[in-house]
């Protein structure tokens, strides 16, 4: 499927306009087919076909005239605990579509001159203990949840910023929804989708107390939720469960 889509690119068949504001119908089936197949809980044994999966994602959305998004995917795939040859591979996909950004913002000519992409503030590969989570969810153009690796970024800076929590995941019978956003005037929202991309639960917040909700799963679907809070300043935070 996916070179029958690169395909219809290069043809002709499908075009880049009628992607520019949201997936024609193909590109839609595509981005459904990804979802589906990453639509599992990583596993030592599917670890690597997943992650080339992550990789076809990116490369869905360069084809597609948004090599933006798919740099910002691959960005976010580092923090997933990748080992030196996945790191490797990603640098080397980074420095590409970094190149696609310089086409696409100063135009086809510069293809004639030297195109040098800064890769100093790149992860350099070093072996790592894979955390064997990740996974964006595509909904559309402009709905994606991007990988929510940061639990296990080197950097171990990651407290400092605001995370939505969500434990324990993967679940089977009930979780618990934290997060480490300080109170605030005004109420919140949680919602949280089903591995489809519809709307599956929504539940208003007091933001004055800390976030704490808890919710029976015991009956759901298995497979990939994707849960949102959404701040009463507009503030949103995403993460994904894992139903079994």
């Amino acid at each position: 499927m996916k070179s029958s889509l690169e395909n219809a690119f290069m043809n002709g068949q499908v075009t880049r306009a009628e992607n520019e504001l949201e997936f024609d119908a193909h590109s839609a089936m595509y981005a459904h087919a990804l979802m589906r197949l990453t639509d599992s809980v990583i596993t030592e044994e599917n670890y690597l076909a997943q992650f080339y999966h992550e990789i076809d994602k990116a490369h869905f959305f360069r084809v597609t005239g948004h090599s933006e998004i798919g740099l910002h995917l691959l960005n976010e795939l580092e923090y997933c605990g990748l080992d030196s040859v996945e790191q490797d591979q990603l640098n080397y996909w980074k420095t590409q579509f970094a190149g696609d950004q310089f086409i696409e913002e100063l135009g086809p000519d510069i293809l004639d001159t030297l195109i040098v992409i800064d890769t100093t503030g790149y992860i350099q590969p070093q072996l790592a203990v894979n955390a064997y989570s990740f996974g964006a969810l595509i909904y559309g153009l402009n709905e994606i949840s991007y990988p929510n690796c940061h639990f296990y970024a080197r950097d171990l800076d990651r407290q400092q910023h605001d995370e939505l929590i969500v434990y324990p995941n993967p679940a089977m019978t009930a979780i618990t929804i934290t997060s480490t956003h300080q109170p605030m005037e005004g109420a919140g929202m949680i919602s949280i989708y089903q591995p489809d991309g519809r709307s599956f639960f929504s539940k208003k917040t007091n933001s004055n107390e800390p976030l704490f909700l808890r919710l029976n799963v015991s009956d759901w679907t298995p497979g990939i939720y994707r849960i949102r809070y959404t701040k009463p300043d507009g503030g949103i935070s995403d993460s994904q469960l894992v139903v079994q």
